[in-house]
């Protein structure tokens, strides 16, 4: 890809993809400077969540990022996180559609906070088990 391609939204999901290329996608867009919005829909696994996390870290231009699809396991939402941490540029963080740990909310939330622009973290929490 080109230094003056423009791509400002990209989505893509496990029917399109396999880990190796996944990685290499998110690489590609960890200095890009024009992608905006990015949809991922159940691929992040292993590898993938931390070249996800080196993306959210190294990437300075992404508004909206909507993860689908996946389990956010206590490990995974610390990478995220960790990520974010440093991402200030972030308005969108959309995780309603997987299933998220509890420890994961409190990691995005503290990390969240960091962030200097208004974030809107969009979140469905399952109501209780009947017990």
């Amino acid at each position: 890809m080109s230094e003056n391609t423009t791509i400002i939204e990209l989505e893509f999901s496990s029917k399109h993809s396999d880990e190796g290329s996944i990685n290499d996608i998110l690489r590609i867009f960890e200095t890009h400077r024009s992608l905006e919005r990015l949809t991922i829909a159940g691929v992040l696994q292993g590898s993938n969540q931390r070249q996800l996390k080196s993306l959210l870290l190294n990437n300075r231009t992404i508004r909206s990022l909507i993860i689908k699809g996946d389990t956010i396991y206590s490990d995974f939402g610390k990478l995220i996180s960790e990520g974010l941490s440093e991402n200030k540029t972030l308005e969108l963080l959309d995780v309603s559609e997987c299933h998220v740990e509890f420890g994961s909310i409190l990691a995005l939330c503290d990390a969240l906070t960091k962030n200097t622009c208004s974030v809107k973290f969009d979140l469905l929490v399952p109501p209780p088990m009947n017990r």
